[in-house]
């Protein structure tokens, strides 16, 4: 008879490397009032994945995961998190705001003095113009009075 021998199942080997953390699911009603990724980094006027980096490196806490997998954060925790960032971008954005109106009208400003000039040279130019033309009709106008024909002044008729 021929004998079959029974192979030991292989155990299973553990894993050296951390596992890694992942937010616990989220109910359904929650997920309403939490914000996604792109929500957030809109909000505060960053990207997607600076959120994304600041969750993995600890700074901000994600809420959960919603069913296919994507973080959810709380508005409080990202305020918490990005307040002095938020503060820091609109002060930014305002000033470089004013700079670059404050320039844009600055620029107007000098094309209008020299539409201003331009203007002036061209009724100066037109008034020369004027009177050049008046001379000239002037010079065109005899003043005199019409003579008569040769033959009308020696009294023959």
């Amino acid at each position: 008879m021929a004998r079959t021998t029974r192979k030991a199942p292989k155990a299973q080997k553990r894993s050296t490397t951390p596992q890694k953390r992942t937010a616990a699911p989220l109910p359904a009603a929650s997920v309403e009032t939490l914000l996604s990724l792109s929500e957030a980094g809109k909000l505060i006027g960053v990207s997607k994945s600076t959120i994304w980096r600041a969750i993995k490196t600890g700074k901000l806490s994600a809420a959960g995961k919603t069913d296919d997998g994507e973080f959810r954060i709380e508005p409080s925790e990202l305020h918490r998190a990005f307040a002095e960032t938020k503060r820091a971008t609109a002060a930014a954005s305002m000033v470089k705001g004013d700079a670059a109106t404050a320039a844009r009208l600055e620029g107007l400003e000098q094309m209008l003095a020299f539409a201003k000039e331009q203007l002036e040279k061209t009724e100066k130019d037109r008034d020369a113009w004027r009177a050049q033309a008046e001379a000239a009709q002037r010079l065109l106008i005899d003043g005199r009075p019409k003579r008569s024909s040769w033959w009308i002044r020696s009294g023959n008729d």
